[in-house]
Formats: structure tokens, C-alpha cells, sequence
């Protein structure tokens, strides 16, 4: 899914996203980083600027502008340039795991279960060549989660 953001600076923001639903944490943020490099690497983005492009409706706010992004001629590194890398990671938290009610301990180890998927973030070197907002949503139980949400989405069919 592609999100298109027009800052009051100027220009087009694509926002891109990556997301990763697992047990671990950091088999979740190893495998985010592996799937953004690929695409990055294996011209991904070009075939999916040249796919995108022709799907966005002439009534979309500055469609000129953004369409720019999407003609073929349009150099990738500007297309990328133009980007900004959502990664969310969605995994057990041994925080939320132990968890009964929100205090000063269950914020504090929350913020050392995302300082280290930061810390990942951060050595892979992909924030030096692109943009990247990193999102964390921790969870008690995975498996949980997935058969929840599996139940309403049957129950909406």
C-alpha cells in the first residue's frame, strides 16, 4: 500500500510500508530489514512505481505533481527519495506479556523492547539512504491476536 502526504514545505511524500507479524521480535525486524532491502535492490520499487502510477485517479490533490513521481523516466533515486519507509513490527512482548495494568516498569521495559529493535534498525544502515518511521505494536500473545482478529473477520463475512 502506497500513501501519498504533501507537506507544507513542498513536494510529495510516498509513504511505503513494511510490516512484519511474528513470535520474535527480532526475527521480525531482521526479516522487516531483509524484505525493504530487497526492494530496494531488486528493483521492486520500479515495478511497483509503473504499476501504481496508472491506478491513481486524475481527481487525486496535485495529480500532476505526484503523477511526476510515476512516469518511467522519472529516475528511481528521486522516486525513493521521495519516500518515507514505514516498518511495522508486530510481535510477543514480554512487557505485554506480564502486564496488568500500564506502570513506570511496564513503560520502561516497553522502551527497552524498542530500543532494541531500534538498535537494529540503526545498524542495518538503511536509515542512511532512506527515511524510515519505525512502528512497534507489542503484543501479550501473537497466536491470540491472530485467532481474535481471525474471529471477527468471519464474523463480518
Amino acid at each position: 500500500m502506497v500513501h501519498a502526504r504533501f507537506p507544507q514545505a513542498g513536494g510529495v511524500e510516498l509513504w511505503l510500508g513494511e510490516s512484519k507479524l511474528y513470535q520474535d521480535t527480532l526475527d521480525a525486524i531482521t526479516e522487516a530489514l531483509k524484505s525493504v532491502t530487497e526492494h530496494l535492490e531488486r528493483g521492486f520499487l520500479k515495478e511497483q512505481k509503473l504499476i501504481l502510477g496508472p491506478q491513481i485517479p486524475k481527481t487525486t490533490p496535485r495529480y500532476d505533481e505526484l503523477m511526476e513521481l510515476f512516469e518511467p523516466q522519472t529516475s528511481l533515486d528521486k522516486f525513493i527519495s521521495s519516500g518515507v519507509f514505514v516498518i511495522g513490527i508486530l510481535s510477543n512482548s514480554n512487557a505485554c506479556g506480564s502486564a496488568t495494568q500500564i506502570t513506570p516498569a511496564y513503560k520502561a521495559a516497553l522502551e527497552k523492547e524498542f530500543a532494541a529493535i531500534s538498535g537494529r534498525l540503526a545498524k542495518s544502515g538503511l536509515t542512511q539512504t532512506i527515511r524510515v518511521v519505525l512502528i512497534y505494536v507489542p503484543l501479550a500473545d501473537k497466536d491470540g491476536f491472530v485467532a481474535a482478529f481471525d474471529k471477527k473477520l468471519k464474523g463480518l463475512q
